[in-house]
């Protein structure tokens, strides 16, 4: 009788009102979860709301420790404050774990012994945290089922609940900033040590600046209120006034925009940067370019002690640099993060004198590849490409070329800053002037030495897969070294098959027989292997007109940002399968496997299927620092290499390519060079066939013999051949 009144106590309520909005104070909250899980209707919990709980209490829980601990144990009121925030998160814990029972994940998850509520509260947490990943399901159609819907909201002050609902997500998103802020200090501290390279440290940072705008619009998106900075300093102060024993000052028209707040925490809201930004977008004119007189605002010294200075001069400190900085993006785009901003003032405080360290290997950096594509261009003068090879894509490669030169080795700033100077009769630029913004922003360096890294490895990848230059010499120099393993090896064919696997080289791994040889380019061309069978016609094979099995990025990272950072929002979308992408990559390497926090982030994917903002910048720049040097092979000298032995084979053995397919236009002109690799692979096939049919002993391919010989000779030419060896007789 008792069990039956307890488990129609949510019938009895409901009954008791007779409007279908509901007020309840929290009191009421846990009695309703016990009802919940006891009646007989078998009621589910929708997924969304535990989440939504779960998500409260971990900002509930965030804000309550950074206020506990600022407290004044003296003030009553504050510690009445605090204890009331403590009850509620307990209560809404005990709540959900109630709740649990009832949840929507229930049937799928394995059942729990009795365990403290702490550990069941976890467990609850951690399962839901799977809901994130699960892929979307398929939408119910028809007309949804009729039924009432009824609306509860808790019962508190109107005061109060306004701030609650403001305080802590915003806490919440300063507080991962913060976070993300002190790792990113950490890069560019690793940096300038030279543990990590300028690469590395600009990706990270970049991406930790792309889940900031995430986790800002996210917050955003669920409290709007939140969305003006004016007020955020306010809120807060005005939340911490009591924790901190500080008045709150009215500013302008009474609005409390004016607070006492310490430096400290008003470093932690970016309130500096903020006000330095402000400042500047206050004297911009959308019709004219800003432009200021170096040493107006004060001289900045790279080489004065930063920490022997008081909060004042750091000011003044940040204030030269940043607005000396400021008028250059106006030459680029525009600068608004205040985020970022802090992010930029921490990394020249960090690097000092050595802030244009990363300009430097910038320009390194693409001095090497603007010398790839020269010696290409240089290579292509008079060489006929096949209809495989776009003309659009020799006009993107002259592009690139141009691209790099014009934004990247020369400053296309300086002649713009020339001509404002003039006119406003002021004297020419120095010296100094020159790349004056790449040389004090090391994370834009970063960035373009990435983007040129990755355009120069796909423009390369697509040269070869298109022009065959990787595939075909890859299944003749194999065919080589299984004939006879003392032949030289050709180091660059080596390093690409390791790079992109035997497995995608060679479909179902290394052929090891010169049969199996021969059948992989058959099937990779399309002809068939009976075409130089001994009692065949000889003529001129016919090659498919579709590209051969062809290369692919070799890396995650080209995944992530070659194409992903050219989305027209410029945000990148990082999803499970770059996230599987970047730990398998950890997974495969020796190195990485031995290392702990490698290890850690692999059981947290696998429990969870979701990282941290924290976690996934360390397994980024784990597999970075690995990847980079994949990203710097050099595919158009492997294409100069293929195209440059193909002509010694065609030159030294002119003769017997005419012998073996009895015409002397075997090609039509050099933009079939490359056939002449399956050319000599299908032949020596069929040469050992007939010998096995005829029982000669030791039969073999005169041409291939000549092939490997001649490939010796080229590759010594070349310097292309590493601890040479000669060949045994």
């Amino acid at each position: 009788m008792e069990e039956h009144r307890e488990t129609s106590s949510v019938d009895a309520y409901l009954s008791s009102r007779r409007s279908k909005n509901f007020h309840i104070n929290s009191s009421e909250l846990l009695p309703l979860a016990n009802a919940i899980v006891a009646s007989k209707n078998s009621l589910e919990v929708p997924a969304d709301i535990i989440r939504a709980g779960l998500r409260a209490i971990s900002a509930r829980k965030r804000s309550f420790a950074f206020l506990k601990g600022s407290t004044n144990d003296e003030d009553e009121e504050t510690v009445a404050d605090n204890q009331s925030h403590s009850y509620f998160i307990s209560l809404m814990e005990k709540v959900l774990s109630t709740l649990e029972p009832c949840s929507a994940v229930l049937a799928d998850a394995e059942s729990t012994e009795a365990a403290s509520s702490e550990s069941i509260f976890e467990t609850l947490d951690n399962r839901f945290d799977l809901l994130e990943v699960e892929e979307p399901v398929e939408p119910k159609t028809g007309p949804a089922p009729k039924s009432e819907q009824f609306i509860y909201e808790l019962q508190t002050s109107e005061e109060e609940n306004k701030d609650e609902e403001n305080l802590s997500p915003v806490f919440c998103l300063f507080d991962d900033l913060a976070e993300l802020r002190s790792y990113v200090m950490h890069l560019w501290e690793q940096f300038k040590q030279g543990k990590i390279d300028l690469i590395t440290a600009s990706v990270v940072t970049n991406t930790a600046f792309q889940l900031a705008i995430r986790a800002q619009d996210k917050i955003l998106a669920e409290f709007p209120a939140s969305a003006n900075y004016e007020v955020i300093p306010s809120l807060l102060a005005t939340s911490l006034s009591k924790t901190h024993g500080v008045d709150v000052a009215a500013g302008p028209q009474g609005c409390q925009c004016e607070v006492g707040i310490d430096d400290d925490f008003a470093h932690w809201i970016y309130l500096p940067a903020y006000r330095l930004l402000v400042s500047f977008c206050n004297i911009l004119d959308p019709k004219t370019l800003s432009l200021v007189k170096r040493g107006s605002f004060g001289i900045y010294n790279p080489r004065a002690d930063r920490a022997r200075r008081n909060s004042m001069e750091l000011l003044c400190e940040d204030h030269t640099v940043l607005i000396e900085l400021l008028p250059e993006f106006c030459f680029i785009s525009r600068f608004k993060l205040v985020f970022g901003t802090t992010i930029l003032l921490d990394i020249h405080h960090i690097l000092r004198e050595t802030v244009d360290f990363g300009f430097q290997e910038l320009q390194t950096g693409t001095g090497v590849a603007k010398a790839q594509l020269d010696r290409y261009f240089e290579l292509s003068r008079g060489l006929p490409k096949p209809p495989t090879w776009l003309k659009c894509n020799e006009k993107y490669l002259a592009q690139l070329r141009d691209e790099m030169g014009d934004f990247i080795l020369n400053d296309v700033a300086l002649p713009l800053k020339k001509s404002h100077y003039q006119e406003l009769g002021w004297p020419a630029p120095d010296a100094s002037e020159q790349f004056y913004l790449y040389k004090r922003h090391p994370i834009l360096c970063g960035i373009q030495a990435n983007a040129v890294m990755l355009a120069i490895q796909q423009a390369g990848i697509t040269l070869n897969n298109n022009i065959g230059t990787a595939i075909y010499p890859a299944h003749f120099y194999n065919a080589l070294k299984q004939n006879d393993p003392s032949y030289a090896s050709w180091p660059l064919i080596d390093e690409v098959i390791a790079l992109h696997s035997a497995e995608r080289i060679f479909v179902g791994g290394t052929p090891s027989t010169m049969q199996a040889c021969s059948n992989q380019i058959c099937l990779m061309s399309g002809l068939s292997s009976k075409h130089f069978a001994n009692n065949c016609r000889k003529s001129k094979p016919v090659f498919s007109k579709k590209n051969a099995r062809g290369l692919k990025g070799a890396s995650p990272i080209t995944e992530l940002f070659f194409h992903g950072l050219r989305l027209p929002n410029g945000k990148m979308t990082i999803t499970m399968h770059i996230v599987e992408k970047l730990l398998n990559e950890q997974a495969r390497d020796v190195d990485l496997t031995s290392n702990r926090t490698s290890r850690t982030l692999q059981r947290e994917w696998a429990a969870k299927n979701r990282l941290t903002c924290l976690q996934l910048l360390k397994a980024l720049q784990t597999v970075i620092s690995k990847e980079l040097p994949k990203l710097e092979f050099d595919y158009f000298k492997l294409h100069a290499q293929s195209i440059g032995l193909m002509r010694r084979l065609k030159r030294d053995l002119e003769a017997d390519y005419i012998d073996l397919l009895g015409s002397a236009k075997y090609i039509e002109d050099e933009s079939q060079l490359i056939f002449l690799c399956p050319y000599v692979v299908m032949a020596a096939a069929s040469a050992i066939i007939a010998a096995e049919e005829l029982s000669i002993t030791n039969g073999g391919s005169e041409l291939l013999t000549k092939a490997a010989m001649v490939m010796e000779e080229y590759l010594r030419e070349e310097d292309a051949i590493l601890d040479f060896s000669v060949r045994k007789s």
